[in-house]
């Protein structure tokens, strides 16, 4: 099941936002603009859906039975797990089902670049391979989405002290209605300023947000779980912020010809990052401080593209930052 959930998330991320970009680019030719609407707009969405799978998860953990009341015949105990908490997942494998069937009816194929296999060709791959901002741009996306990740697993062990058992599914909806409005800030300010400057003091932001987390958990129950609460919601309105922008960001600097194996790429690291902090099973506060310093890294990655100067190289890879809003 791990397998499978680690290929499906890798097409998740890679697959359909490589799709999305080469359509804008190719059969639509829309704006930057245009495409950081879309961006802002799909990220919007997915979040509502978030919203109410949290809402509807938590309604079925409470209305179903979390054991089978009557004895079962081989454990003999009473209590047979069959219900309650396991619900949602099952129902998470109708959403997938009904995804499947969209893709399938609705969408055209995009076979994207045909590689002749020339020495140009070749030329452009070793270029690519070798540009920073490609390199820079991976990094980026490593450290904030590994800290995420880092976050998803932590949080509900930080916010569910001795004694204390918080809805989780509510929680997960507020979480995802402040991501929601981290979206929604981009298609507000992004016709009046470029997002890609805004990036650099959104990874700020999120680090500090989980910097107060690292201090948060050392305080009494009573003053820590407000702080938490506060610091995780501040943080998950910086994840929604950044979706859109880091779409955006990769749509320039990868070039299309490699863009699904670039997408790819990126979640290598990505996973290694997140597979080892967890396997060393080290404490809440120290994981805490791990993702404030990938925080940072990918923050000087960041400041590394907003400083690079503007170059003569093809769009996409050498030109990042030089790219400017059309109307």
């Amino acid at each position: 099941g791990r397998l499978a959930g680690g290929v499906a998330t890798s097409l998740l991320f890679s697959v359909f936002e490589s799709w999305a970009v080469s359509e804008l680019n190719k059969r639509w030719k829309v704006s930057t603009l245009i495409q950081e609407h879309f961006f802002s707009t799909m990220w919007f969405v997915n979040f509502i859906v978030a919203i109410a799978a949290g809402l509807f998860s938590q309604a079925l953990v409470s209305a179903a039975p979390e054991y089978w009341p009557n004895q079962h015949p081989t454990l003999g105990d009473g209590k047979w797990y069959l219900l309650g908490k396991t619900l949602p997942f099952d129902a998470a494998a109708m959403g997938l089902v009904l995804g499947w069937g969209i893709i399938w009816t609705q969408w055209k194929e995009n076979f994207g670049t045909v590689d002749t296999g020339s020495e140009s060709d070749a030329a452009n791959r070793r270029e690519w391979l070798t540009s920073w901002p490609l390199w820079a741009c991976g990094i980026i996306v490593a450290c904030f989405e590994g800290a995420m990740f880092i976050f998803v697993f932590n949080w509900t062990p930080a916010m569910t002290p001795a004694g204390h058992t918080p809805p989780h599914g509510l929680v997960f909806a507020m979480f995802m209605m402040c991501a929601m409005c981290g979206s929604c800030a981009v298609t507000l300010v992004q016709e009046s300023v470029n997002i890609r400057k805004l990036a650099l003091p959104m990874l700020l932001l999120a680090a500090g947000c989980l910097a107060a987390c690292t201090t948060a958990l050392s305080l009494p129950t009573a003053t820590m779980l407000p702080v938490l609460l506060w610091a995780f919601n501040l943080f998950e309105c910086c994840v929604g912020f950044y979706f859109p922008v880091i779409s955006v960001v990769k749509s320039e600097v990868v070039p299309e010809e490699i863009r699904a194996l670039a997408y790819n790429i990126y979640r290598v690291p990505l996973n290694a990052l997140v597979v080892v902090v967890l396997l060393v099973d080290i404490p809440l506060r120290t994981s805490f401080f791990i993702t404030v310093a990938m925080l940072l890294l990918a923050s000087a990655c960041m400041l590394s593209l907003d400083l690079r100067p503007k170059a003569a190289g093809r769009k996409g890879v050498e030109d990042y930052g030089s790219t400017k809003q059309e109307a």
